[in-house]
């Protein structure tokens, strides 16, 4: 059994993440400028996010969703349902 890194698995994660959103913004048939725009942001926010020079934290990946249509909750079961997500082991009890 290999030993469980959070780093590793993080980035990982978050190169495909990126990936999501980008064929998210595909499908609708948007330019990065365009989704810039709708967020109020600036084209290479869009880019950096895109290309995986910036993470996304949880409220930029509501409302990138939001701004494309989609639902963030069911965007994330989506994702998690598409990529292996390492179970951690437990170290106090579960709610």
């Amino acid at each position: 059994m290999t030993q469980f890194s959070f780093k590793f698995e993080a980035a990982i994660l978050q190169t495909k993440m990126a990936e999501h959103l980008t064929k998210l913004r595909a499908d609708r048939q948007l330019t990065m400028r365009e989704l810039a725009g709708t967020l109020n942001e600036s084209h290479s926010f869009i880019s950096k996010i895109e290309k995986q020079n910036r993470r996304v934290s949880v409220g930029e990946f509501i409302h990138y969703c939001r701004a494309l249509g989609h639902d963030p909750a069911k965007e994330l079961d989506k994702f998690m349902r598409a990529n292996t997500i390492a179970e951690i082991p437990v170290i106090c009890g579960a709610d």
